[in-house]
């Protein structure tokens, strides 16, 4: 890792994923804590100690325009697959989506965009 974390910004995950502001958390081996997700991280922004990658490190600081273009890219991915769920032969035959279907709408959607950024 070669980032070194500062208290308040947000970065982005190895997956893609963008941190809450990360805090102060108090604690020599993980110094930081991103709150709105609850993890805990090192002062280079590994998530734990380990020489492994891990998906939830933090590899940058995230900003404004990169977040609204993963945003954008989200959404017209998830509205495919929503299109297509809805289209689907189960909603032909009076199924319609539920809020755990749309939940894994955007699951798909964030697993789809994550492939797409590597």
């Amino acid at each position: 890792m070669a980032i070194k974390l500062e208290s308040g910004k947000r970065y982005v995950r190895r997956d893609g994923k963008v941190s809450g502001p990360l805090a102060i958390a108090h604690n020599d081996e993980y110094p930081f804590v991103d709150e709105v997700h609850d993890e805990d991280y090192m002062a280079d922004g590994s998530y734990i100690m380990t020489s492994l990658e891990r998906p939830e490190d933090l590899v940058e600081e995230a900003t404004e325009q990169k977040d609204t273009l993963r945003e954008q890219r989200r959404y017209e991915i998830a509205k495919v697959v929503l299109t297509a769920l809805i289209s689907s032969e189960s909603v032909a035959d009076g199924y319609y989506p539920t809020s755990s279907a749309a939940a894994r709408v955007v699951e798909l959607a964030d697993a789809l965009l994550a492939e797409l950024e590597k």
